[in-house]
């Protein structure tokens, strides 16, 4: 199909720690066969596993992912296989959330709420970096680099009073909740790192110490911002409840197209027609000259890669339009194409206000084919790319288009 997406089916695992010293890793491995469950189970009975196994397993998963899980075994940490997929398309938000889900005791009444989660991910340069929720320097607009609070030296009785933590200079910062998990493996493994804050405080008080609002402020907000340790369970149970059944659904969903044959006879190939793609918030733009974006490209960058651009805004009389002549010698512009470019339907109703700017892609099928560029006085770009469907265009082409 021209315009499926091929990636990494990457496993990703939570690894859970505290000051109990009680780690387990949580591998979010999806609905699988029952044979597959099965020797996974014995991963977490830490039995014996065979080689015949082993080589089951192989046809499913990678070398890297089975050595990984023997290795949690053979640390003598706990490992739990979770039947629900983190996916690449997750944001840390939707993680979250999975935590809260999957990872929660219900029926002890243990809940993993979303602000009680310090997460952290492993650097492949070996260093550690907290996602998600984390605290900006107000004046540097920087993201304050801590350790995470299982690598620190624990409270005691002795140091619990002096503990202090100043966020005079700094502001809470939630953007990165909303990046894709996937975007970060660039620098980062698979594997998410947690740290619950109601654990911490069933743990600080086992060392009887008092669990104070200064202590809250100075300590459990430094690592965990949006920290919550008095909620109502009731509360949460039902949060709990709604969201399990919306994550059942989806998962359910997910394996029906992970795993269901498609028969090519009834469904053929797909491909890409048209896109657009949007550049600045209109909420954060501000008003540029046109008219200098328009002189510089037309003294620097009209050729048959450029071939066209067109200027109007509602101060001028006239549409402004340059066409290429090299293109033209080069016969890479057809004239009915031109003739659309330079009279449009839309333009004939009104002006339109910005630039347009064609840009050469490439031949498809013995024919050229163009973006469009389009500038606007508020500083907005939007660049918009048209396919025929002969054209068989993938996301590949689309890639290609705004790499150009």
């Amino acid at each position: 199909m021209a315009c499926d997406i091929p990636y990494d089916n990457v496993i990703f695992s939570v690894h859970k720690m505290s000051r109990y010293n009680n780690a387990i890793n949580y591998v979010f491995i999806g609905i699988i066969e029952p044979k597959i469950l099965e020797i996974l189970k014995k991963f977490e009975d830490r039995k014996k596993i065979t080689g015949d196994e082993i080589k089951i397993l192989k046809e499913k998963y990678s070398n890297d992912d089975i050595n990984n899980w023997i290795n949690i075994v053979k640390n003598k940490i706990k490992i739990k296989f979770i039947q629900e997929k983190i996916q690449i398309d997750d944001t840390i938000s939707d993680i979250r959330k999975k935590i809260f889900i999957y990872l929660s005791d219900i029926e002890n009444k243990k809940y993993i709420l979303q602000e009680n989660q310090e997460l952290w991910l492993e650097k492949k340069t070996g260093n550690y970096e907290i996602i998600g929720y984390f605290y900006e320097n107000i004046k540097t607009k920087e993201k304050l680099k801590i350790k995470p609070q299982i690598y620190e030296d624990p409270i005691d009785k002795t140091n619990f009073k002096n503990y202090s933590f100043n966020t005079k200079d700094l502001k809470k910062n939630t953007s990165e909740n909303n990046m894709l998990i996937y975007d970060l493996l660039v620098n980062f493994k698979n594997t998410i790192y947690l740290s619950d804050a109601k654990e911490e405080e069933e743990y600080l008080k086992s060392k009887n110490i008092s669990i104070t609002e200064k202590l809250i402020d100075n300590y459990f907000k430094k690592y965990w911002p949006y920290v919550n340790l008095s909620y109502k369970v009731e509360e949460v149970r039902t949060d709990y409840v709604i969201m399990k059944e919306y994550y059942n659904k989806e998962s359910y969903i997910f394996n029906l197209i992970n795993t269901i044959p498609i028969d090519k006879n009834y469904f053929g190939s797909c491909n890409i027609l048209t896109i657009i793609l949007n550049i600045n918030d209109e909420k954060n733009s501000q008003e540029i000259d046109l008219y200098q974006i328009f002189d510089y490209i037309k003294d620097n960058k009209i050729s048959d890669k450029i071939p066209f651009i067109k200027y109007s805004e509602d101060s001028l009389e006239t549409t402004y339009s340059i066409i290429s002549k090299e293109a033209i010698k080069n016969k890479k512009l057809d004239k009915n194409l031109l003739k659309s470019w330079l009279f449009g339907i839309k333009d004939s109703i009104k002006k339109i206000n910005g630039i347009t700017i064609k840009k050469y892609l490439k031949e498809y099928n013995n024919e050229s084919r163009y973006s469009n560029i389009f500038i606007n006085k508020s500083g907005n770009i939007s660049l918009s790319i048209s396919f025929k469907s002969e054209n068989n265009a993938s996301f590949n082409d689309v890639e290609y288009a705004v790499r150009l």
